[in-house]
């Protein structure tokens, strides 16, 4: 990326982005099914079966919904990278990743070992060091911080020695 936006848009500060996993081996070997169903490109809806055979449905709108079959790299383009470009305006920016214990958050915002699987936290350095190196007569100062909050605790997830 050589090239960020110069003017900021006047798009909403806050944007919310469902983003649903594949079901993993074990929810495969029991024949779980995916509860979410997207209507639209802006609404979903959760589907419940009681064993008594009521359903019960709940429908929410978002600004964009991602299907387990959405790629890293899609979600990256079009929800963390317009922060990214305003922080490179002079913007302060923050993505908030949100979810219960094993709903994919770690994979959305992390990624695995091969750039193609890239989370959003090491494309947002790519971007963010490509502009620098670019920018060579500008002076930057970088500063990420990377928590988690579980059980009421706040960890600091970049600071080995101290992570409360």
């Amino acid at each position: 990326m050589d090239k960020f936006i110069k003017n900021i848009n006047n798009e909403e500060n806050i944007k919310i982005a469902v983003v649903t996993r594949p079901l993993n081996e074990y929810e495969l070997k029991i024949h779980s099914k995916i509860s979410l169903k997207f209507e639209d490109e802006c609404t979903a809806t959760i589907e419940k079966e009681y064993k008594d055979g009521k359903n019960q449905k709940h429908t929410f709108e978002f600004d964009a919904f991602y299907n387990e079959k959405t790629k890293n790299e899609e979600i990256y383009n079009n929800d963390a990278l317009p922060v990214i470009e305003n922080v490179m305006n002079g913007y302060n920016g923050t993505i908030f990743c949100y979810g219960q214990t094993g709903s994919g958050k770690t994979y959305t915002m992390v990624g695995q070992d091969s750039k193609e699987k890239f989370g959003i936290i090491p494309r947002s350095f790519e971007s963010i060091f490509s502009v620098i190196n670019n920018n060579q007569d500008t002076k930057y100062v970088v500063s990420v911080y990377f928590y988690e909050i579980y059980g009421e605790e706040v960890n600091d997830l970049l600071n080995i020695k101290n992570k409360k």
